[in-house]
């Protein structure tokens, strides 16, 4: 989505900043989490209330393992919220939304979109100066990023590919988590805000020089 805006209103963008995501078509079938009824999982609903175990277990009718939705819980991705004073009106929140995983499988995973956004985005760098801008790609941990080395490398080629066609330094920078999850943000708080922090510091200075 971020890479689809960037394309779409690259006049906007100081800094591109991409999680743990590479431009890897990835069917569906491949996937370990399956939805077993498309109309439920478009209407979950991620205000739940019950035990963490009858919320655990409205998370495995979606295809989500256990042991996964487990860890969510001590992660923050599944929050508790409650009405001060007032235990009845407590009930979970939670930062995981099956229904946006599903459509962006079918919007996006399940498509060319990944490459075809790169590719645009390459182009937007190579032909547009004043309108280029650092893109920031954040891998996790080796056992545990969900990024193709494969993938990476093409991300990579192309923009190292511009680099030698314009003389510039290439814009894609990318950081290394060891230790991180998936979910860098979750997992490494510190190292990812300090990082992102320091995007965003430069990504202000460079606005602030060019008016």
């Amino acid at each position: 989505l971020a890479m689809s805006f960037a394309v779409r209103y690259p006049e906007l963008i100081a800094a591109l900043v991409i999680e743990d995501m590479d431009i890897r078509t990835r069917p569906l079938s491949e996937s370990r989490i399956q939805s077993k009824d498309r109309d439920a999982t478009l209407a979950f609903d991620r205000k739940l209330t019950g035990t963490p175990e009858k919320i655990i277990e409205a998370f495995e009718r979606e295809g989500y393992p256990k042991e996964m939705v487990e860890s969510w819980f001590d992660e923050g991705r599944i929050s508790k919220f409650e009405e001060e004073g007032n235990d009845n009106n407590s009930y979970y929140y939670s930062q995981v939304n099956p229904a946006f995983r599903l459509l962006c499988y079918e919007q996006f995973f399940e498509t060319n979109h990944g490459e075809d956004t790169w590719k645009k985005l390459a182009g937007i760098v190579r032909n547009d100066q004043q309108r280029r801008f650092p893109i920031h790609l954040m891998i996790a941990d080796p056992e545990m990023t969900i990024c193709d080395k494969e993938s990476v490398s093409t991300m990579k080629d192309a923009m190292d590919e511009l680099s030698s066609s314009t003389s510039a330094a290439s814009p894609l920078t990318i950081h290394r988590y060891a230790g991180a999850t998936h979910s860098i943000h979750n997992s490494l708080p510190e190292a990812f805000a300090a990082d992102l922090e320091a995007i965003i510091e430069n990504a202000s200075a460079k606005t602030t020089t060019e008016k």
